[in-house]
C-alpha cells in the first residue's frame, strides 16, 4: 500500500480524507485461506480509499470472509474482487453485504464478465429531513438505518444469464435489500418468467427509484406482467418498454410521501407524512398489438391512478385497434397526452382520430403528421377546452372535406384547423369554404401547400368579402407557402387581406379589384411582390370605398425603389378617403397609404387657401393639388431609404409639411442634400402640432444639423426626439441641448450612436434637470465615459418621471457605474435599466443589488458583457429574490460560471413575473444544470430562455426536458452552440409533444448527428438545426 496525503484544506467535510491508503494486491495468487487474514489486517487500517484484490483465486469462500468483515472496515472507495473464480454464491454474499453494511453505495457484478466491485463511502451518519420511510430490510424504518437513505444505493447485476433456480435465490436475496435505490438487471436472459419473479419484488423494494431490465428476451406476456405492476404500484412513475431489436425496459419510481417541514426548524419532520400523487407515464415501443391486446392493455391501464401520459411507437395499430383504443379514453380521467408514433394510419384512421373530440370531451388537441405520428392532448375539464385539429400531410383530399367538416362541426369549439400539406386543391378549398357557415366560433384555418391555384385564391378572397365571420385571409404563394383563414364570432369585423407572390393575370386582377370594392369592412390590404405594374396598383388603390373607418393599403414591388417620389404621391392621391399617413421604405420597396372615411362633402378651402394655384405652380407642385386636397388630415409621414433630389425636396416639403394635423415625421437612411435639409427645416418650423420627430442614419453636415436643430425651437407639443446615428459634433450637440429647454412636453430623447463625448454631458445634465416630463433617455453607443456619466447622474434625481435609461456601450468603468447607481436610488418609477457593454464589474453590481429591492417598478434589467463574475452575480441574485416584478433579465457574455449560475438560480425562485432571460456565453456546464433548471422552473411566465454558446450537454438537456411540460408560456428555447448529443435531443423532442405553446427550439452547432437531425426535423418541425 501507499500512503497518499490529500491536498485539500482541513475542513469538516475533508477531515476524514486527510490521509488515505490504497491497497492493490492484483494477481498475487491469493487463496480462500488468505481472506480471513487479509480481512483482519484491513480492520486495523483507517482511511482506505481503494482495495484491489482482482486476479486472484479467493473463490466464494474468500469472498464470504471478506464481506463478512466489511462493516468493521474503514473504506471510502472501491473494493475490487474481479477475476477471483466467483459464482452465484458470491453474488448472494455481496447482496447480503448491502443489507449488513450501510456504507456500501454500489455493487457491480457480472459472472460472464468476471467482475465484482463494491463501492463504499466512509461517511458520518447524519439525520435526514426528507426521505422515504423504509428500512433496509423491511417496511419499518429503524432509527440508525433509515438515516442513510439520503444517499443513492445501486446494484448492477448485468450479463449473468441466471437460470430459473438461480433467479429464485437471487430474488430472495434482493428481497432483503430494501434500501436499494437503483437496480440494473440487464442482459440476464430473464424471459417472461424471470420478469414475473422480479415484478413480485417491487412492492417490498420501497426505496427503489430506478429498475433497468434491458435485453432480457421479453415477449407480450412479460409486457402485460409489468403493466399490471405499473397499475398496482402507485409509486411507479414511469414504465418504458421498447421491444425492438435492442430491448430497453426502464421502470422509475417516486417517493410515496412528502414530509412537511416545521417553519421554525427545517430539519424537523411532522409526524404525519403527506401522500404524494405522481404524474405517471407509460411507453410501449416495437410491440405489435392485435385488437385483443389493445383491449387487454387498456383494461389494465384503466385501473392505473394518476396516469398522465401514454406513448405508443411502432405498434402496428390498425383501424380497429385505433377505434378500440379511443373508446377507453373517456375512462382515463387523469390522462394529459396520448402519442402514437411510427404507425401508418389509413384515411379512415385519420378520421377516427379527428372524431376523438366527440368521443372524449376532455380532448382539446389532435395532431396527425404524415399519417404516421398522432398526438392527442387533454384538458382537466370540458368547460375549459378549445379544440385544435391538425391533420398535416395526411393525404386529405376533396372527398374527405365534407365528412371532416361534419365531424368538426359537432365539437362546437374549434379554434384551429390545420390541413397543411394535403391534397385539397382548389376544389377541396371550395368545399371547405362552403362548410364555413356551419362553424360558429373564432378559428384559425391553415390550408398551405395544398396545390391551390390563383383561382382558388380568388375564391378565398371572395369568401373574405362575403362571409360575415371571416376577419383575415393571408396568402403567400412563395416556396414557404402560407394560406390561412381567420374567423371570429362577431359579424362583419374589421377585415385584413394579405397577398404575396400570387401570379394573377389581368382578368384575375380585375376580379380582385371588384372584390375589394365589395368588401366594405376591409381595414388592411397588403400586396407583396404580386407583379403589379404602377397602373394595376393604381386600379387597386382606387377600388375600395367604405362608409366609415380607417383603411390601410400597401404594396411591395421592385419598381417602388426607383419610382419618383412625385409619382408615388400621385398614386397615393388615387385613394378614395382622406389620407392620414404615407409610408415609403425604399429598402423594402414598401409603399403604404392610410386613409380615413368618410370624406368631407365640403372642399378643403382652409388648406388650399394657403397655397393658391399660382403659388403651387411657382413651387412646382401643381401636379399634387389633388393630393393636397386629400391630406388635410395627414398626421404621419414615414420614409426610409428615400433619395430626395433637390427638386423633389423643394416640392414635397413645400407642399406636404404645411398641414396642421401632422404629428409624426420619420426619416431613416434617407439621402438628402443640404439644399433639401434647408427646405425640410423650413417646413418643420411651420409644423406647430408635431409631437414625434425621428431623423436618423442620415449623413448631415454641420450647417444642415444646425438648421434642423433650430427648427425644433418652441415646439410646444413635441414629446419625442430621435436623432440616432447622426454625427453630432460638440457644437451641434450643444445647440440641440440648448433647444431642449424650450420643449415643455418632451418625454423621450434618443441620441444613441451620435459620437457624443463627456464634454457635452455637463450641459446636457443641466438641461435635463429642467425637463420635468422626461420619461426615456437613450445615450447608448457613445463615448461619455466616467466623466460624462457622473454629470448625467447629477440630473437623474431631478427627473422624477424617468422610466427608461439606456447607457449601454459608453466606456463606463466601475467608478462611473457606482456613481450612476447611487443616483438611481431615487428613481422610484424606473421601469427599464440598460447598462450592457460597460466595464461595471462586481463593485457596481453590488451597489445596484442594494437598491434593486426599492425599485418596485423595474421590469427590464440588461447587464450583458459587463465583466461581472460569480461573486457579482451572487449579490445580484440576492436582490432578485426581492424583485418579483422583473420581466426581462439579460446577463449574457459575463463569465459567471457554474458557481454564479447556482447563485442566480436561488434568486430566480421568486421571480414570478420573469418572461425573458438571456444567459448566452456565460460559461455554464452540466455541473450547474440541476440548480439552473430548478430556478427556471419557478418562473411560470417565462416566454424565452437563451442559453446559447455555453457548454451544456445531455445532462442539462434531460433536466430541461423534465420541466418543459410545466412551462406553459414558453415560446422560444435557444440552445445554439452547446454540446448536446443525440441522446439529449431525443429526450427533449419526446417532451416537446406536451409543450403546445413552444414555437421554436434552436439547436444550431451542437453534437447531434445529421441522421438524428433529419429524423427529428420531420417528426418535430419546431426543432431548428443547422441543416
Amino acid at each position: 500500500g501507499k500512503a497518499i496525503k490529500s491536498g485539500r484544506p482541513q475542513t469538516d467535510e475533508t477531515v476524514l480524507q486527510a490521509q488515505t491508503l490504497k491497497l492493490r494486491l492484483q494477481d498475487c495468487r491469493l487463496c480462500p485461506h488468505h481472506a480471513t487474514e487479509i480481512a483482519s489486517i484491513l480492520r486495523t487500517c483507517s482511511h482506505l480509499s481503494e482495495i484491489d484484490l482482482s486476479g486472484n483465486s479467493l473463490g466464494d469462500e474468500g469472498c464470504r470472509q471478506l464481506v463478512k468483515m466489511l462493516s468493521e472496515m474503514s473504506i471510502s472507495g472501491p473494493l475490487n474482487l474481479s477475476n477471483n473464480q466467483l459464482s452465484l454464491e458470491s453474488i448472494i454474499y455481496l447482496l447480503h453485504s448491502m443489507r449488513t453494511c450501510p456504507n456500501i453505495e454500489k455493487l457491480e457484478a457480472s459472472l460472464h464478465q468476471k467482475t465484482a466491485v463494491l463501492t463504499l463511502a466512509n461517511r458520518v451518519v447524519t439525520d435526514v429531513s426528507c426521505s422515504r420511510s423504509y428500512s433496509l430490510n423491511d417496511d419499518h424504518l429503524s432509527t440508525g438505518e433509515g438515516q442513510m437513505l439520503a444517499t443513492p444505493r445501486k446494484i448492477c447485476l448485468t450479463d449473468n444469464s441466471f437460470h430459473d433456480k438461480d433467479l429464485k435465490r437471487l430474488c430472495s436475496a434482493l428481497r432483503n435489500c430494501g434500501s436499494i435505490t437503483e437496480l440494473d438487471l440487464s442482459n440476464n436472459s430473464l424471459g417472461d418468467s424471470g420478469i414475473l419473479k422480479v415484478a413480485k419484488l417491487l412492492p417490498v423494494m420501497k426505496a427503489l427509484h430506478s429498475l433497468i431490465l434491458n435485453q432480457n428476451h421479453i415477449s407480450r406476456n412479460g409486457v402485460f406482467c409489468l403493466v399490471r405492476s405499473f397499475s398496482a404500484l402507485e409509486q411507479m412513475t414511469s414504465l418504458h418498454l421498447d421491444l425492438e431489436d435492442t430491448q430497453s425496459v426502464r421502470l422509475s419510481f417516486g417517493d410515496r410521501f412528502r414530509h412537511k417541514l416545521n417553519d421554525e426548524w427545517q430539519g424537523e419532520l411532522l409526524v404525519c407524512p403527506q401522500p404524494l400523487i405522481h404524474a405517471r407515464r407509460f411507453s410501449l415501443r416495437g410491440c405489435k398489438l392485435v385488437l385483443e391486446d389493445v383491449a387487454r392493455l387498456f383494461e389494465i391501464l384503466n385501473t392505473s391512478s394518476g396516469l398522465s401520459e401514454i406513448n405508443f411507437s411502432g405498434n402496428a395499430l390498425n383501424d380497429q385497434s385505433i377505434e378500440q383504443l379511443l373508446k377507453f379514453l373517456p375512462r382515463l380521467q387523469s390522462l394529459k397526452l396520448l402519442s402514437i408514433r411510427n404507425n401508418t394510419f389509413s384515411q379512415h384512421g385519420v378520421h377516427l382520430l379527428a372524431n376523438s373530440f366527440n368521443l372524449c370531451e376532455r380532448i382539446c388537441e389532435v395532431e396527425v403528421r404524415s399519417s404516421e405520428n398522432a398526438f392527442l392532448h387533454f384538458v382537466d375539464s370540458k368547460e375549459s377546452r378549445e379544440i385544435h385539429c391538425r391533420l398535416i400531410d395526411c393525404g386529405v383530399g376533396p372527398d374527405d372535406i365534407k365528412e371532416l367538416c361534419i365531424i368538426l362541426e359537432k365539437s362546437g369549439c374549434l379554434v384551429e384547423l390545420d390541413l397543411s400539406r394535403n391534397c385539397l386543391g382548389s376544389d377541396g378549398l371550395r368545399c371547405l369554404l362552403e362548410h364555413l357557415p356551419r362553424i360558429h366560433t373564432s378559428c384559425l384555418m391553415k390550408v398551405s401547400h395544398n396545390g391551390i391555384s390563383e383561382d382558388g385564391v380568388l375564391c378565398l378572397i371572395n369568401a373574405l368579402a362575403t362571409h360575415p365571420n371571416i376577419t383575415e385571409v393571408h396568402v403567400s404563394m412563395c416556396s414557404e407557402e402560407i394560406l390561412t383563414i381567420t374567423l371570429v364570432r362577431e359579424n362583419n369585423p374589421r377585415k385584413t387581406l394579405r397577398l404575396k407572390q400570387c401570379s394573377f393575370q389581368a382578368e384575375q386582377l380585375a376580379q380582385l379589384a371588384a372584390m375589394l370594392r365589395e368588401c366594405l369592412p376591409l381595414a388592411d390590404f397588403m400586396s407583396v411582390n404580386n407583379g403589379l405594374t404602377p397602373s394595376e396598383a393604381e386600379a387597386l388603390f382606387k377600388a375600395p370605398k367604405k362608409p366609415t373607418g380607417i383603411l390601410r393599403m400597401g404594396i411591395e414591388e421592385l419598381w417602388v425603389k426607383n419610382e419618383s417620389l412625385v409619382d408615388l404621391l400621385k398614386l397615393a392621391a388615387e385613394v378614395q378617403g382622406n389620407i392620414t399617413e404615407v409610408t415609403i421604405r425604399r429598402d423594402t420597396s414598401l409603399f403604404v397609404v392610410e386613409q380615413e372615411f368618410p370624406r368631407p362633402v365640403k372642399k378643403v378651402e382652409s388648406v388650399v387657401s394657403r397655397m393658391h394655384q399660382c403659388e403651387l405652380e411657382a413651387k412646382g407642385v401643381s401636379s399634387l393639388k389633388k393630393l393636397i386636397e386629400k391630406c388635410h388630415q395627414l398626421c404621419a409621414l414615414n420614409w426610409s431609404e428615400v433619395q430626395f433630389t433637390d427638386t423633389e425636396a423643394a416640392t414635397i416639403f413645400g407642399a406636404l409639411l404645411h398641414f396642421p394635423a401632422l404629428k409624426r415625421l420619420e426619416m431613416t437612411c434617407c439621402r438628402i442634400s443640404a439644399f433639401g435639409i434647408e427646405h425640410l427645416a423650413e417646413a418643420l418650423s411651420q409644423c406647430h402640432a408635431i409631437e414625434d420627430i425621428k431623423i436618423s442614419k442620415i449623413n448631415l453636415g454641420i450647417e444642415s444639423l444646425s438648421a434642423l436643430v433650430n427648427a425644433l425651437e418652441g415646439k410646444l407639443h413635441l414629446k419625442s426626439i430621435n436623432l440616432a446615428f447622426l454625427n453630432l459634433e460638440n457644437g451641434s450637440a450643444l445647440k440641440l441641448i440648448s433647444r431642449l429647454s424650450t420643449l415643455p412636453l418632451l418625454r423621450r430623447l434618443i441620441l444613441n450612436n451620435n459620437s457624443l463625448s463627456s464634454e457635452v454631458c455637463p450641459h446636457l445634465a443641466e438641461t435635463l434637470k429642467n425637463v420635468i416630463h422626461m420619461e426615456e433617455i437613450n445615450l447608448s453607443y457613445n463615448e461619455i465615459e466616467d466623466a460624462g456619466v457622473k454629470e448625467i447622474a447629477t440630473a437623474v434625481p431631478e427627473m422624477k418621471n424617468l422610466k427608461q435609461i439606456n447607457l449601454s456601450h459608453n466606456s463606463i468603468s466601475s467608478v462611473g457605474g457606482q456613481c450612476l447607481v447611487e443616483a438611481l436610488a431615487s428613481s422610484e418609477r424606473l421601469e427599464e435599466l440598460r447598462l450592457s457593454e460597460n466595464d461595471l464589474r462586481r463593485e457596481t453590481v453590488a451597489k445596484l443589488a442594494a437598491i434593486l429591492p426599492s425599485m418596485h417598478h423595474l421590469k427590464v434589467l440588461h447587464l450583458s458583457s459587463c465583466n461581472i463574475d460569480s461573486e457579482g452575480i451572487s449579490h445580484l441574485a440576492q436582490a432578485l429574490s426581492e424583485c418579483s416584478q422583473i420581466q426581462e433579465l439579460s446577463l449574457s457574455e459575463n463569465y459567471i460560471g457554474n458557481r454564479g449560475v447556482k447563485a442566480l438560480a436561488d434568486g430566480l425562485v421568486r421571480s414570478s413575473q420573469l418572461k425573458n432571460i438571456e444567459l448566452k456565453m456565460c460559461g455554464i456546464t452540466d455541473a450547474a444544470s440541476k440548480p439552473l433548471v430548478s430556478g427556471l422552473s419557478c418562473c411560470a411566465l417565462l416566454e424565452e430562455i437563451v442559453l446559447s454558446w455555453n457548454a451544456l450537454g445531455d445532462e442539462s438537456t434531460l433536466e430541461l426536458a423534465e420541466i418543459l411540460p410545466g412551462m406553459e408560456r414558453l415560446r422560444i428555447l435557444d440552445l445554439d452552440h452547446n454540446e448536446i448529443t443525440d441522446c439529449g435531443i431525443r429526450r427533449l423532442a419526446e417532451e416537446l409533444t406536451q409543450c403546445r405553446r413552444i414555437q421554436s427550439v434552436r439547436l444550431w452547432h451542437n453534437k447531434i448527428s445529421k441522421e438524428m437531425e433529419r429524423n427529428l426535423s420531420k417528426e418535430e418541425p419546431r426543432l431548428h438545426f443547422s441543416t
